[in-house]
């Protein structure tokens, strides 16, 4: 459901409609006599969009409501990965954040994790294939049939057991 807590356009919609007479006059001397009077074109600030992620998302002034029932399977889902954040090792939590962002250096960053698993202690080998699992499952390289992939891979599924 959508609700509009806001609207108007032009002056009225602008901050400059809530300026007191001797404001105003101030404001047309510091700035354009036009500014504030009737007939004047301004284009109409419900017009404006709210941008998220570079797609438009709701104009100025409307607000989205959200019912419980859609909203508590959202709040189960956040709930859910902040525990499943909250369960990681520092070093996990380390990786991960070296694996987030631009994702051919991610991959290069998981390339170099992958060949200095045997520098670590076989609990470590241990959390550090589970995150690089996660990660070349959601890159695709997982089920590679890619010769240099499915190696890759089977060094990580031999450390966790599969």
């Amino acid at each position: 459901m959508f609700i509009r807590l806001g609207w108007g356009s032009g002056w009225e919609s602008m901050t400059g409609g809530w300026l007191d007479d001797d404001e105003l006059q101030t404001a047309r001397q510091a700035y354009g006599s036009k500014m504030g009077k009737v007939g004047v074109d301004v284009f109409p600030k419900t017009r404006r969009l709210v941008v998220s992620e570079g797609s438009p998302c709701l104009p100025f002034g409307w607000i989205k409501i959200y019912s419980p029932e859609a909203s508590s399977g959202q709040l189960a889902a956040l709930q859910t990965s902040q525990a499943a954040e909250a369960a990681l090792s520092p070093l996990q939590r380390q990786l991960q954040g070296e694996l987030s962002g631009n994702l051919l250096k991610a991959s290069e960053k998981a390339g170099l994790w992958l060949a200095q698993l045997s520098k670590h202690s076989a609990a470590e080998q241990v959390e550090i294939a589970q995150v690089l699992k996660t990660f070349y499952q959601e890159t695709g390289k997982w089920n590679s049939n890619k010769q240099k992939d499915v190696n890759k891979m089977q060094i990580l599924r031999d450390i966790l057991g599969e």
